[in-house]
């Protein structure tokens, strides 16, 4: 599994709904879709789901979502 580190600016109306800790996401590459499921399940549990685990356009997996301790995550499999 790989963990990279996301961050970005927050300008223009994004400005009025910045709180410390949204402006990054945690980014974890899963070396299978058993293996995403595993963690978006738990990690997803009791948070906010932004966009649930489904297949896109680039991924077999991916997810944007934040844990109960409002961290963000990205999970993310196989790319298309």
């Amino acid at each position: 599994m790989q963990t990279i580190l996301s961050g970005s600016d927050v300008l223009g109306p994004s400005r009025e709904n910045y709180l410390a800790g949204n402006n990054f996401y945690i980014q974890l590459e899963t070396e299978s879709a058993e293996e995403a499921e595993r963690i978006y399940s738990k990690l997803s549990e009791g948070g906010k789901v932004f966009m649930p685990l489904d297949e896109t356009d680039w991924a077999e997996k991916f997810a944007m979502f934040a844990d109960k301790f409002s961290v963000q995550w990205m999970i993310n499999y196989g790319d298309k």
